[in-house]
């Protein structure tokens, strides 16, 4: 009894200290969403005209001392909402490319392991999973950090840089001198790999201003993601059995090498830094114009980038229950998704006897299951539309634009 109580009496002593740690940490996170919350509320006020200082736009005067903040005046050709349909259509062209570099990296060994493991002598079944596996944790840290340096950065930079450094690993992998080596290029090619998947939804977002088209180039990109890990087991599966296992790498980089070309070419689409590029450019011009974006205004020292930008894709999972919810749905799906490229090869070749590169031509009914949707899901929004405008009061609530589909899919 006597040690009984002095361990009860020890844990009622450290519960304020618990609880002292978990109300800092709510109150850090609590802080840190406030402040972020506010500024860009006051970046959308500036954007609408809300904000107490004056909006104009740069050819504008202005006799006052303050400066001026620009915004995009109504048409403005350079705001990319307004960019023509052309222009806005090779962009989605470019980024599926990029996606499909992207997604086909990932399963770019599943028919190939047997050959690579038998070059190295890796005997260990266990091991034989890591190059997906390794390549699927950079894959899943990496968007961790793209996605809110291209909200701080921009789009292109960030796009090209991460591309480029995506092909040099897939060379490296290529050229890999032993197992160790090998694992650690495909654990950095995933990292660079998941860029796309972070930033082209950011982009389409960018250049797409109203629901319904934004929502059918989301359907084009989801599409898409399907089709490059469909794509990599035919090309690993033909080229391991009969011109080496690392070609299926140097036909990844031949490809990549393709796509970053055009690449280089994309043109930058986050409207806050192309208002800053605006500003600069008349301050330039006309050393006297007190002219600023919205973006000067806020804060860019590394605290700010460290504390708030890095950290709020893992508030926003960790704190915000529909992100939460989201994101384990789509763990579930990529899950099995993913396992099939461990499974199918034990299927049709070890039990049906096909050869590597006929077994991934058994992946392609994915892909039309994936083409079968989009049909369903236009049609839908169509429906949903319709709807809308006759006044139905179910098609109001936002919850019935996405989540019927997604119910029904899981």
């Amino acid at each position: 009894m006597p040690a009984h109580s002095e361990s009860a009496e020890d844990a009622t002593d450290s519960l304020p200290y618990l609880q002292r740690n978990r109300s800092s940490l709510s109150e850090t996170v609590r802080r840190i969403d406030e402040d972020e919350a506010r500024q860009r509320y006051e970046a959308r006020a500036e954007e609408q005209g809300l904000d107490e200082k004056k909006m104009a736009s740069p050819n504008s005067s202005s006799d006052e001392d303050e400066p001026t903040i620009i915004s995009w005046d109504d048409g403005d050709p350079e705001n990319p909402y307004n960019w023509s349909h052309t222009k806005k259509f090779l962009i989605l062209c470019l980024t599926m490319m990029q996606v499909i570099n992207s997604t086909m990296g990932s399963a770019l060994p599943s028919n190939a392991i047997p050959f690579i493991t038998a070059e190295w002598s890796i005997t260990n079944e266990q091991q034989q999973v890591l190059p997906i596996s390794v390549f699927l944790i950079g894959y899943v840290f990496g968007p961790v950090v793209w996605a809110p340096l291209s909200e701080h950065l921009g789009r292109r930079m960030l796009t090209i840089v991460t591309f480029v450094m995506f092909t040099i690993w897939t060379m490296a992998c290529a050229l890999a001198p032993n197992w160790p080596a090998f694992l650690f290029f495909r654990f950095f090619t995933g990292v660079f790999a998941s860029s796309p998947i972070a930033i082209v939804a950011g982009i389409l977002a960018d250049i797409y201003g109203d629901t319904e088209t934004r929502g059918r180039a989301m359907t084009a990109f989801m599409v898409t993601t399907t089709f490059g890990p469909l794509f990599a087991p035919i090309v690993s599966g033909f080229c391991s059995t009969t011109i080496g296992w690392r070609w299926s790498f140097w036909v990844a980089l031949i490809y990549a090498g393709l796509t970053l070309v055009p690449i280089l070419l994309l043109p930058e689409t986050y409207a806050p830094v192309l208002l800053l590029r605006r500003a600069r450019k008349i301050r330039k011009l006309d050393p006297s114009a007190a002219v600023i974006a919205p973006r000067e205004m806020e804060s860019t020292d590394f605290k700010h980038i460290a504390t708030v930008v890095l950290t709020r894709p893992v508030r926003m999972i960790i704190f915000e229950p529909i992100v939460s919810c989201t994101c384990a749905y789509l763990a579930l799906v990529y899950t099995i998704f993913y396992m099939s490229f461990q499974a199918f090869p034990i299927i049709f070749q070890k039990l049906y006897g096909l050869s590597p590169g006929v077994a991934g031509l058994a992946y392609l009914p994915i892909g039309a299951g994936a083409l079968l949707v989009v049909p369903i899901f236009i049609g839908w929004e169509q429906g949903h539309l319709r709807a809308q405008r006759n006044g139905h009061a179910w098609a109001k609530r936002e919850e019935f634009r996405r989540l019927p589909f997604a119910c029904v899919g899981g």
